[in-house]
């Protein structure tokens, strides 16, 4: 009997050390606060709750948050496509720093998160002819044409398929006539960065076109559906596609607000001397997240009611349900469009 009644102690005691996600952040959130990190914040109601803050130490601002299993797909996704090509790697930091610095990767204001920006230039060099489509080959790096009925590889996470070929020997793309001036073999760092400039303030047409690096090529309204896909796919449909019953509809338009996205961190690290004006900026965003929290409630018609938004479509490689552009509105998509025109014009002039 005690040997049992000691059994039926460690899993009760096992039961209560389980936590949710939620509970797990606001712990890390306090221990940070006690280890003198500056600008904690707990974003418990985004897609994935996180806890930001900036590390004094290592001038570095970080966002935090557990068992997002399908996060580490796709950091060993955009890390392969860096390998592929430097230029791939040195364009994307060039992206990620001019975004951090006109301040317009910050979801919770309506712009693009880091990883969105990532999935942009690695859709760009796609087209352009400089990195292939590494979800739609096979494991020997061969292209695999899908109007042929062909069959990729599966590797399921939370019924998502992450596979994605790490094949060293890869088929050569064909880049989009005209996107570039030389051949994408020889095409310059710089003549990358303004062509990238160029497709998203000219050619991306934000109406009908969606990014889509899972299939090599900016998809259509005609082929991507937001409505009919749900966050836990049937694992065995090719598309990972399944319609919503009424039901799903209604529990998904009863989520709560999501202000933030936990995507990639940013790999530009900033200068402590910089902390100072970085700190004014997080007090500043803070209101401004409460403020886009109580207008979309509003605007949602019910507290707590999402609002879904798809003027900048940025489809996630793996969470087929995920745009990333979701947060974006009408009045910051003029915001993001005008500094795409703004960079290309700034390039141009040199």
């Amino acid at each position: 009997r005690k040997q049992q009644h000691h059994t039926e102690g460690e899993e009760r005691s096992g039961q209560e050390r389980v936590r949710t996600s939620k509970q797990i952040i606001r712990r890390f959130a306090r221990a940070l606060r006690r280890a003198k990190m500056r600008d904690v914040q707990e974003l418990l109601r985004a897609r994935v709750p996180i806890v930001k803050f900036f590390d004094p130490y290592s001038g570095f601002f970080v966002d935090l948050c557990v068992n997002n299993k399908l996060a580490a797909h796709n950091t060993a996704l955009v890390r392969h496509y860096m390998q592929l090509d430097e230029r791939a790697r040195m364009l994307t930091l060039l992206i990620k720093l001019w975004a951090k610095k006109r301040s317009i990767n910050e979801p919770y204001r309506g712009t693009l998160t880091s990883y969105a920006f990532v999935l942009l230039v690695v859709q760009f060099l796609q087209l352009a002819g400089v990195l292939p489509c590494l979800q739609r080959l096979n494991h020997d790096g061969r292209l695999v044409e899908l109007d042929d009925n062909a069959v990729l590889p599966e590797r399921l996470v939370d019924g998502w398929n992450v596979y994605f070929s790490t094949s060293t020997t890869v088929q050569n793309p064909v880049g989009v006539p005209g996107l570039i001036v030389s051949p994408a073999s020889s095409a310059s760092l710089g003549e990358l960065l303004v062509a990238f400039f160029h497709f998203y303030a000219f050619r991306f047409d934000f109406n009908s076109e969606i990014v889509s690096i899972r299939r090599g090529h900016l998809l259509t309204g005609a082929e991507k559906d937001w409505a009919q896909y749900q966050r836990s796919p049937s694992n065995g449909d090719k598309e990972q596609q399944r319609p919503k019953k009424q039901s799903d509809a209604k529990s998904e338009a009863e989520t709560p607000v999501e202000v933030a996205d936990n995507g990639l961190d940013d790999s530009v690290a900033v200068k402590p001397d910089g902390a100072e004006d970085s700190r004014g900026r997080r007090e500043e965003a803070t209101a401004s997240e409460k403020d886009a929290i109580s207008s979309r409630e509003v605007a949602g018609g019910k507290k707590g009611k999402r609002e879904e938004r798809h003027l900048f479509q940025i489809e996630d490689p793996f969470d087929l349900s995920h745009d990333l552009g979701r947060v974006v509105d009408e009045a910051t998509l003029g915001v993001l469009r005008e500094e795409f025109t703004r960079g290309y014009e700034a390039c141009v002039q040199f």
